[in-house]
Protein backbone atom coordinates (compact mmCIF):
# COMPACT_ATOMS: atom_id res chain seq x y z
CA UNK A 1 0.00 0.00 0.00
CA UNK A 2 2.79 2.49 0.77
CA UNK A 3 6.13 2.89 -0.89
CA UNK A 4 7.76 4.12 2.31
CA UNK A 5 8.79 1.63 4.95
CA UNK A 6 7.89 2.37 8.54
CA UNK A 7 10.78 4.13 10.22
CA UNK A 8 11.84 3.62 13.81
CA UNK A 9 10.27 6.05 16.27
CA UNK A 10 12.62 8.95 16.88
CA UNK A 11 11.88 11.29 19.73
CA UNK A 12 12.59 14.95 19.24
CA UNK A 13 15.35 15.93 21.57
CA UNK A 14 15.23 19.41 23.02
CA UNK A 15 18.99 18.97 23.37
CA UNK A 16 19.44 19.62 19.65
CA UNK A 17 20.60 23.20 19.66
CA UNK A 18 21.21 25.73 16.97
CA UNK A 19 19.43 26.37 13.71
CA UNK A 20 18.65 22.74 12.95
CA UNK A 21 17.13 22.19 16.37
CA UNK A 22 15.05 25.36 16.12
CA UNK A 23 13.74 24.42 12.67
CA UNK A 24 12.85 20.90 13.81
CA UNK A 25 11.05 22.35 16.81
CA UNK A 26 9.06 24.76 14.64
CA UNK A 27 8.18 22.04 12.14
CA UNK A 28 6.94 19.85 14.98
CA UNK A 29 4.80 22.71 16.29
CA UNK A 30 3.13 23.26 12.93
CA UNK A 31 2.51 19.52 12.43
CA UNK A 32 0.93 19.46 15.90
CA UNK A 33 -1.33 22.35 14.78
CA UNK A 34 -2.39 20.34 11.74
CA UNK A 35 -3.14 17.35 13.99
CA UNK A 36 -5.21 19.52 16.36
CA UNK A 37 -7.06 20.93 13.39
CA UNK A 38 -8.16 17.53 12.07
CA UNK A 39 -8.45 15.32 15.15
CA UNK A 40 -12.23 15.73 15.53
CA UNK A 41 -13.18 15.34 11.87
CA UNK A 42 -15.14 12.32 10.73
CA UNK A 43 -14.63 10.42 7.47
CA UNK A 44 -17.27 12.43 5.62
CA UNK A 45 -15.80 15.78 6.72
CA UNK A 46 -12.31 14.63 5.80
CA UNK A 47 -13.24 13.94 2.19
CA UNK A 48 -16.05 16.45 1.73
CA UNK A 49 -15.46 18.60 -1.34
CA UNK A 50 -15.76 22.16 -0.07
CA UNK A 51 -14.32 24.16 -2.95
CA UNK A 52 -15.30 22.92 -6.38
CA UNK A 53 -13.90 26.10 -7.91
CA UNK A 54 -10.40 25.75 -6.47
CA UNK A 55 -7.68 26.55 -8.98
CA UNK A 56 -5.91 23.36 -7.95
CA UNK A 57 -7.34 19.98 -6.95
CA UNK A 58 -5.04 20.04 -3.90
CA UNK A 59 -7.37 22.58 -2.29
CA UNK A 60 -10.82 21.03 -2.69
CA UNK A 61 -11.05 19.14 0.63
CA UNK A 62 -9.28 18.62 3.94
CA UNK A 63 -8.11 15.25 2.65
CA UNK A 64 -6.53 16.80 -0.47
CA UNK A 65 -4.78 19.44 1.66
CA UNK A 66 -3.35 16.77 3.98
CA UNK A 67 -2.08 14.83 0.97
CA UNK A 68 -0.41 18.02 -0.25
CA UNK A 69 1.22 18.72 3.12
CA UNK A 70 2.71 15.22 3.14
CA UNK A 71 3.80 15.25 -0.52
CA UNK A 72 5.53 18.61 -0.16
CA UNK A 73 7.12 17.65 3.14
CA UNK A 74 8.60 14.42 1.84
CA UNK A 75 9.71 16.09 -1.39
CA UNK A 76 11.51 18.85 0.53
CA UNK A 77 13.35 16.39 2.76
CA UNK A 78 14.33 14.28 -0.25
CA UNK A 79 15.66 17.40 -2.03
CA UNK A 80 17.86 18.04 1.01
CA UNK A 81 19.06 14.42 1.05
CA UNK A 82 19.80 14.45 -2.68
CA UNK A 83 21.81 17.64 -2.33
CA UNK A 84 23.64 16.57 0.83
CA UNK A 85 24.54 13.14 -0.54
CA UNK A 86 25.06 14.37 -4.12
CA UNK A 87 22.69 11.62 -5.24
CA UNK A 88 19.76 12.43 -7.52
CA UNK A 89 18.57 8.81 -7.40
CA UNK A 90 16.90 9.12 -4.00
CA UNK A 91 13.20 8.74 -4.77
CA UNK A 92 10.34 10.68 -3.29
CA UNK A 93 7.93 8.19 -1.71
CA UNK A 94 4.40 7.86 -3.02
CA UNK A 95 1.83 9.24 -0.63
CA UNK A 96 -1.47 7.41 -0.57
CA UNK A 97 -4.70 9.13 0.36
CA UNK A 98 -6.32 7.95 3.55
CA UNK A 99 -9.92 7.69 4.65
CA UNK A 100 -9.56 8.11 8.41
CA UNK A 101 -8.16 10.98 10.44
CA UNK A 102 -6.14 8.58 12.57
CA UNK A 103 -4.33 7.37 9.47
CA UNK A 104 -3.36 10.94 8.58
CA UNK A 105 -2.17 11.62 12.11
CA UNK A 106 -0.04 8.49 11.95
CA UNK A 107 1.29 9.56 8.55
CA UNK A 108 2.20 13.02 9.90
CA UNK A 109 4.13 11.34 12.73
CA UNK A 110 5.91 9.00 10.31
CA UNK A 111 6.85 12.00 8.18
CA UNK A 112 8.23 13.86 11.20
CA UNK A 113 10.36 10.87 12.16
CA UNK A 114 11.61 10.72 8.56
CA UNK A 115 12.54 14.41 8.82
CA UNK A 116 14.37 13.86 12.12
CA UNK A 117 16.41 11.00 10.70
CA UNK A 118 17.29 12.99 7.58
CA UNK A 119 18.35 16.04 9.57
CA UNK A 120 20.79 13.98 11.65
CA UNK A 121 23.11 14.33 8.63
CA UNK A 122 22.93 18.12 8.66
CA UNK A 123 24.99 20.33 10.97
CA UNK A 124 24.38 23.98 11.74
CA UNK A 125 27.47 25.07 9.81
CA UNK A 126 26.01 23.85 6.52
CA UNK A 127 22.37 24.80 6.93
CA UNK A 128 22.89 28.32 5.55
CA UNK A 129 24.65 28.77 2.22
CA UNK A 130 25.28 32.28 0.92
CA UNK A 131 26.79 31.24 -2.39
CA UNK A 132 24.05 30.37 -4.92
CA UNK A 133 26.23 27.60 -6.39
CA UNK A 134 26.12 25.84 -3.00
CA UNK A 135 22.32 25.90 -2.76
CA UNK A 136 20.02 23.12 -3.85
CA UNK A 137 17.85 23.56 -6.89
CA UNK A 138 14.29 22.27 -6.82
CA UNK A 139 12.54 20.89 -9.92
CA UNK A 140 10.86 24.29 -10.38
CA UNK A 141 14.35 25.88 -10.55
CA UNK A 142 14.14 27.61 -7.16
CA UNK A 143 17.39 27.87 -5.22
CA UNK A 144 17.34 27.19 -1.48
CA UNK A 145 19.78 26.47 1.26
CA UNK A 146 18.52 23.91 3.78
CA UNK A 147 17.30 26.55 6.21
CA UNK A 148 15.34 28.40 3.52
CA UNK A 149 13.71 25.21 2.26
CA UNK A 150 12.69 24.09 5.74
CA UNK A 151 11.34 27.55 6.54
CA UNK A 152 9.37 27.48 3.29
CA UNK A 153 7.91 24.06 4.15
CA UNK A 154 6.98 25.21 7.66
CA UNK A 155 5.20 28.32 6.38
CA UNK A 156 3.51 26.37 3.60
CA UNK A 157 2.25 23.80 6.12
CA UNK A 158 0.97 26.59 8.34
CA UNK A 159 -0.80 28.19 5.37
CA UNK A 160 -2.44 24.84 4.58
CA UNK A 161 -3.46 24.41 8.21
CA UNK A 162 -5.22 27.77 7.90
CA UNK A 163 -7.01 26.46 4.79
CA UNK A 164 -8.19 23.46 6.81
CA UNK A 165 -9.50 25.75 9.55
CA UNK A 166 -11.40 27.80 6.96
CA UNK A 167 -12.88 24.62 5.52
CA UNK A 168 -13.99 23.55 8.97
CA UNK A 169 -15.89 26.84 9.35
CA UNK A 170 -17.81 26.01 6.17
CA UNK A 171 -18.79 22.64 7.65
CA UNK A 172 -20.69 24.23 10.54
Amino acid sequence: MRALTVLPKVEFSIDREGSVGALLFEYKKVLDEVTKSIVNLNEFELGQVLDRNAVCSDFISVKSILDLILRKGYAGVIYIQRHKRNNDNIEIPNINSHFKVGEYIQELNIFYNFLLLAMEEICDEEIVQLNPSDKLKTPDSQLYDYEQLLEHLIVDTLRNCTRIEKFKMRMI
